[in-house]
């Protein structure tokens, strides 16, 4: 690697590159990973979705959730979910959290095809335990209200999760 960058920079800056490079390539390690939260739950509750239907109202899902509030999630929450009847979809709040007041977050779903939410999702806490997420959590429950769910204005949903921490 020397004789090779040692053609197109003098000596000096070859050795600086040598001894820096070290140490810029592991800086990405060392900054903070992600904290994230997976396991499973459930869509149910859906109202004025006319033209989705699960069978039965309900649709078994896998999440993974990615809180806002702790670091390493750039605060950024995430909510992600794959369904069993190969239907998957996702919600994102770039720069905040989710909250039990409304807040506007961005949709996409993979259905046949990918589909970007246009009708503009909401999205609002019902319920979490434990109530505050801290970098101790280990598990817990979250179910969220969805307004204009998959991509259909007016559609609502409730999204029922237990996780754990990986």
């Amino acid at each position: 690697m020397f004789a090779s960058l040692s053609r197109w920079l003098p000596r000096g800056l070859c050795v600086a590159v040598l001894v820096a490079a070290p140490a810029v390539l592991s800086a990405p390690a060392a900054l903070a990973q992600p904290v994230e939260f997976l396991g499973g739950g459930y869509v149910s509750d859906l109202v004025n979705c006319e033209g989705v239907n699960f069978g039965g109202g309900v649709m078994l899902i896998t999440a993974r959730y990615r809180p806002g509030e702790l670091d390493g999630n750039a605060e950024s929450s995430l909510i992600a979910v794959n369904g069993f009847s190969a239907y998957a979809f996702n919600l994102r709040r770039l720069n905040g959290v989710f909250e039990d007041n409304w807040v506007r977050v961005q949709g996409a779903q993979l259905a046949p095809s990918f589909e970007g939410w246009d009708a503009r999702p909401r999205l609002r806490v019902l319920r979490q335990r434990p109530t505050e997420i801290t970098e101790a959590t280990e598990s817990m429950r979250l179910r969220v209200r969805v307004r204009h769910m998959f991509n259909i204005q007016g559609c609502r949903a409730d999204i029922d999760l237990e996780l754990q921490r990986q």
